[in-house]
């Protein structure tokens, strides 16, 4: 049921297009929406960030108390990569007069929302134990100053000593979360000349660099090395080959988020700690090719599980009757009719209507799981066993090619509107003052599918240095406004306002429609230039930086000319 009032959430992390913010935003957004509440999105960049100049983007981090929010989301474990535990108190103490929830971490006196880092990967290293055969594997741990990589790093220790391996510390090696680091890692290990037959990666983007690495050298997956990796992100499902995985669920870690946002607001009672369990995902990247091992790996977890089908729909009631209707159907093929293809073929049908209805496919997963622990049960020890063991296995087998059709279909998308957006782009760019450009946004940021922004300048540049305080300006002027894909006249508004008291005037966000907005400060180099506050839509996080890194380049220009 929506709460009482419509509330303002915010939502702070390094930025928003990494696949792992991906994730975490579709939850937010979902949940937001059948709430009923706004949310705000406040990206920057990592705290105390060696690069020259992504520091820049962190003040919109001193901008989240002008929002008027009445609760904040932290992804608290992106700021931790660079900065000591003191450090990161002192980047949220200033947010704890309101309601704040923290992802990832857990910080007493804060409600938060972690995973069970621990069960998935010892869950991980136990299957490359028992079902491949590996006694060498190495470990590529995340940065040394973030506690969900000690975590990993910690259970990947726990896990050797319990299958009884010797550790080799020589095979852990350093990473930071990042592809290019993963491929780095690597090379390292390949370079020690040690022996070791599999890779666990501390999260997905070091397990594709380091598979990357991989086939730079012709070595073979998994063939050659087995890997699996931990977020179960959108790149894990039709990298080629398909990532194994520990799911940490960030799509429910979200939702979660803006439940506990909500309920605090509302004065409920919520858990200080709430954990989301992890569940190891088995593709091919770890040799599991084979839908009959995938199954009996599943299976096997299954009956170790308590499988509650009515606790579970409790909590997803969207799936049952899509359960149901799959479920019917390897009943009427077991008892009648003894093809398979029935069932793949309703399966498809669900999928792809699921998919119109933003239904979550990593659920699927879970549902396979409770169809193929009811029918083994049903029918161990019968003619029928095989028959079952095979559908589930095919049913696996479509939901894969299903999501690479999806994805396909995504990336199609995609180059349509990189066609639409360098055509814009390149309109976008005539402008010759502030002036143009102002009647030049409004016109054509709507055929890049912004619908609603407020975008505002500094009538001169605030230079920042690392090591001071930010400077927030005293004025902006707003050079222009969309609300539904229609200009707002801002001849009926003060063009004129103080970022001081807050980050945009408070007419526009009662007057957007928009649940998602991206909250960005717009700098090029050293220089601060101005303010955007635009819709987050369909696209990727990437997509909304790129537009939003154009409109500063386009904005510094028109100020010199």
């Amino acid at each position: 049921m929506p709460t009482k009032r419509n509330l303002l959430i915010g939502f702070v992390i390094d930025e928003i297009s990494s696949i792992y913010a991906t994730e975490l935003i579709r939850g937010i957004k979902q949940e937001a929406k059948i709430l009923g509440h706004k949310v705000i999105l406040f990206p920057g960049c990592n705290l105390n960030s060696p690069d020259n100049f992504e520091f820049q983007a962190n003040v919109i981090y001193s901008y989240i108390k002008k929002c008027h929010l009445d609760a904040l989301i932290m992804a608290s474990g992106t700021f931790r990569n660079y900065i000591a535990e003191a450090d990161f108190e002192k980047f949220y103490l200033p947010f704890k007069s309101i309601p704040l929830v923290s992802l990832s971490v857990p910080i007493d006196g804060i409600h938060s929302i972690i995973i069970d880092n621990k069960t998935g990967i010892m869950d991980a290293v136990s299957h490359l134990v028992k079902f491949h055969r590996c006694r060498q594997i190495a470990f590529i741990k995340g940065p040394d100053g973030n506690p969900e990589a000690r975590d990993r790093l910690d259970a990947y220790f726990d896990a050797v000593k319990k299958e009884q391996l010797e550790i080799d510390e020589r095979l852990i090696v350093d990473g930071l979360f990042t592809t290019i680091s993963g491929f780095d890692a690597a090379e390292k290990l390949y370079s020690l000349n040690i022996p070791f037959c599999s890779i666990i990666a501390a999260n997905d983007d070091m397990a594709i660099g380091a598979m990357d690495y991989l086939k730079s050298i012709n070595k073979r997956i998994p063939q050659d090395i087995s890997i699996i990796g931990f977020d179960d992100s959108e790149l894990s499902k039709y990298y080629e080959p398909t990532v194994s995985t520990v799911s940490q669920n960030l799509i429910k870690q979200g939702v979660a988020a803006v439940h506990t946002a909500v309920d605090l607001c509302e004065n409920a009672v919520v858990p200080f700690v709430q954990t989301i369990p992890t569940r190891l995902i088995i593709r091919n990247s770890c040799g599991c090719s084979d839908a009959s091992k995938t199954l009996s790996i599943l299976t096997n977890k299954s009956n170790q599980a308590s499988m509650d089908v009515d606790e579970f729909f409790l909590h997803n009631a969207a799936y049952k009757p899509y359960y149901q209707i799959i479920d019917n159907c390897i009943k009427k093929e077991v008892e009648q009719g003894r093809n398979e293809k029935n069932v793949y073929s309703s399966f498809h049908s669900v999928l792809f209507e699921c998919n119109e209805f933003g239904l979550d496919f990593e659920m699927w997963n879970e549902v396979l799981l409770l169809l193929a622990h009811r029918w083994k049960l049903k029918t161990y020890g019968t003619n029928n066993e095989a028959f079952v063991e095979k559908i589930i296995g095919g049913l696996q087998a479509v939901l894969l090619d299903t999501v690479r059709v999806i994805e396909t279909r995504k990336i199609t998308e995609y180059r349509k509107t990189s066609f639409v957006f360098r055509a814009a782009y390149s309109r976008l760019a005539s402008a010759s003052d502030i002036k143009s450009l102002s009647a030049t946004l409004v016109k054509y940021l709507p055929e890049l599918e912004i619908n609603s922004c407020i975008i505002a300048y500094y009538t001169k540049e605030i230079h920042n240095d690392r090591n001071t305080q930010w400077n927030i300006p005293e004025y902006a002027e707003i050079i222009g406004a969309i609300e539904g894909g229609v200009p707002i006249d801002l001849s009926s508004v003060d063009k004129s306002y103080s970022p001081a008291e807050s980050f945009v005037p408070e007419w526009f966000l009662e007057k957007t429609g928009s649940l998602v907005l991206v909250a960005k400060v717009l700098y090029v180099n050293e220089s601060q230039i101005g303010l955007a506050l635009i819709e987050h839509g369909k696209h990727l996080g990437i997509y909304y930086e790129t537009i939003l890194l154009q409109i500063s380049n386009m904005i510094k220009n028109a100020m010199h000319d």
